[in-house]
């Protein structure tokens, strides 16, 4: 159940931002793996529990993904 309803929500915001903006979001999909990752890391690595893990995930990507998509919005407009 958990699976599918990850797949659900990166579905979901693919959907929305293709909706949205008429082009398809491929680095979507990298943001949420890439979070997933850094997720499992901090809970089995660094001992933090999962909702410390999922907030520093949430934390990472944010950070990571702010930069591009200000370029986008900048070229965009």
């Amino acid at each position: 159940i958990t699976n599918g309803f990850t797949y659900a929500l990166i579905g979901i915001g693919l959907a929305v931002v293709f909706k949205g903006a008429r082009i398809i979001n491929v680095t979507q999909g990298e943001f949420a793996v890439i979070g997933g990752l850094f997720t499992v890391v901090c809970a089995q690595r660094l001992g933090l529990s999962y909702g410390l893990s999922m907030l520093a995930g949430i934390a990472v990507i944010a950070v990571i993904a702010w930069p591009p998509s200000m370029v986008i919005v900048l070229i965009s407009a």
